[in-house]
């Protein structure tokens, strides 16, 4: 039998080969110089899988909200479980939203808790198979983009800092996302032999501040996570394809009253009145 006073929830977030498959389709949309782009698009489902995480994460961060204990599992424990639990203190806590607490969130639920970041993204690894491969990190930094456009004064960091990690997951020319695990980091010696890149993050961190952070805008984040609320991330997907990307504006309703355009990472951004 269930525990007494237990509630159990099935979110119905597709497992990874969903993922890559849908990963697949979007991408394909991205490059096919097809009329029909739009309608590729939501042949592909990805939208409606970042719509998934995003009400997941809405759910456990108002059962935490109300005191209630909440405990996530998926099949393996590092996907789906990364993704929701990180969504979920990014929408309840505000340091989670610095470039310091991303950080953290990443270090922690991502690279410690053994999201096997080598077998998903290919990495070159004589055990790695293209059924292991499906960017799970990739749709979580999607989710945190979607964030980023509804609360735009509520993140320090731009969207860059989400193209650049995006980027890096997969480029192996620094050492955070080798390995499957805290075991394989120890045995590649990681540490010893490679740079961290949150070393060039900070470094050159000047690039990745939203300039109009404002540290005590909104304490917890209530998004919208209807497709109809959510874009395509165009800084990743068109990124070696910048002469499709025409100037976009973004409306939103959740900036400062002052505020008329501003440049959030290479999105112009507008308030509308």
């Amino acid at each position: 039998g269930f525990y007494i006073n237990t509630e159990i929830e099935f979110l119905n977030i597709d497992n990874i080969h969903k993922v890559r498959e849908s990963y697949r389709k979007v991408l394909a949309a991205c490059y096919s110089n097809s009329p029909k782009f739009w309608a590729l698009l939501d042949e592909s489902n990805w939208l409606d899988f970042i719509s998934l995480l995003l009400e997941g994460g809405q759910k456990i961060a108002n059962k935490l909200r109300q005191g209630t204990c909440v405990l996530v599992h998926c099949s393996d424990g590092w996907d789906r479980t990364s993704q929701l639990v990180s969504l979920a203190q990014i929408l309840l806590d505000p340091y989670y939203r610095t470039i310091e607490g991303f950080q953290v969130l990443i270090e922690k639920d991502w690279v410690s808790f053994g999201h096997q970041f080598s077998a998903r993204h290919g990495h070159i690894n004589k055990l790695t198979t293209q059924d292991d491969q499906s960017y799970v990190f990739i749709q979580f930094l999607d989710a945190v983009y979607q964030l980023i456009t509804q609360f735009p004064l509520a993140f320090e960091f731009n969207f860059r800092l989400l193209r650049d990690l995006a980027y890096h997951a997969s480029a192996c020319q620094y050492g955070t996302f080798l390995g499957n695990n805290y075991q394989d980091r120890v045995q590649m010696k990681v540490t010893q032999h490679t740079v961290s890149v949150w070393n060039f993050i900070h470094q050159n961190k000047n690039k990745y501040i939203n300039h109009i952070y404002q540290p005590n805008y909104m304490n917890e984040l209530k998004p919208r996570h209807h497709t109809q609320y959510l874009r395509l991330w165009e800084e990743y997907f068109f990124r070696f394809r910048k002469e499709v990307i025409s100037p976009c504006l973004l409306y939103t309703s959740d900036a400062a009253d002052d505020l008329l355009c501003v440049d959030l990472g290479g999105r112009r951004i507008i308030k509308k009145k």
